[in-house]
C-alpha cells in the first residue's frame, strides 16, 4: 500500500488507529494513561483478519494530498510561534 498511496496511506492507518481506539481514549484523564493505550492498539490488529479489517478501515479514510500540506503548513507554523 506504501509503494501506490505514499505517506497518505500511514496518516490513513493512524487515523483509522485512533478513531478504533476513540471510546477508549475519552475515558482516560491521564497523558500516561493515553500512552500506555496506544502501546497496547497494535495488539488488537495482529493476525491476517485484524490486519485486513484494519487496512480496509484506513482506505476508507478519506484525506487529500492538500489537506495533508495545509496540515504540514499549520504545525509548520505553530512551531515557528513556539505553540507546538
Amino acid at each position: 500500500a506504501f509503494m501506490i498511496e505514499g505517506w497518505k496511506i500511514v496518516f490513513r492507518v493512524a487515523l483509522a488507529l485512533l478513531n478504533d481506539a476513540a471510546q477508549d481514549i475519552m475515558k482516560l484523564d491521564e497523558l500516561g494513561s493515553i500512552m500506555e493505550l496506544m502501546e497496547r492498539i497494535p495488539e488488537r490488529h495482529c493476525g491476517r483478519t485484524g490486519a485486513e479489517r484494519l487496512m480496509k478501515k484506513a482506505l476508507g479514510v478519506r484525506i487529500t494530498n492538500q489537506r495533508l500540506y495545509d496540515l504540514f503548513d499549520e504545525a509548520k507554523e505553530k512551531l515557528a510561534e513556539g505553540e507546538a
